[in-house]
């Protein structure tokens, strides 16, 4: 065999099913749209599927706007109602520190004791 080559018959290839690949692009397209729906239903805006289905929007890019859309409206402002000195004074008058008051007893108990 220097320049001849061998022959190999292949088999036909099977006929391609049209209307199979649509049926299976339909019920893909259909799945796609039902999630996309239940998306938007779990994120409490129904109302934005119809849009992101006329444009044709991938469930991925519909996952990220709708973070997106609960994170800005859900974004909580951080207030404070307490001062940032409340609780942090101390009365530091002797007559109600109970340190000072034990260090008088023992003071006293050791002046009446000589």
């Amino acid at each position: 065999m220097t320049e001849e080559t061998a022959r190999v018959e292949s088999p036909d290839p099977p006929p391609i099913d049209v209307e199979r690949i649509r049926g299976d692009a339909r019920q893909q397209g259909y799945a796609e749209a039902r999630e996309i729906v239940e998306l938007c239903a779990l994120a409490r805006m129904p109302n934005r599927a119809i849009g992101l289905l006329v444009r044709n929007a991938t469930v991925a890019e519909v996952r990220q706007q709708l973070l997106e859309a609960l994170v800005a409206e859900d974004a909580p402002e951080i207030h404070s109602h307490v001062m940032p000195e409340t609780g942090t004074r101390v009365d530091v008058s002797g007559e109600s520190s109970p340190v000072v008051k034990a260090v008088e007893r023992m003071a006293g108990a050791t002046k009446g004791g000589k």
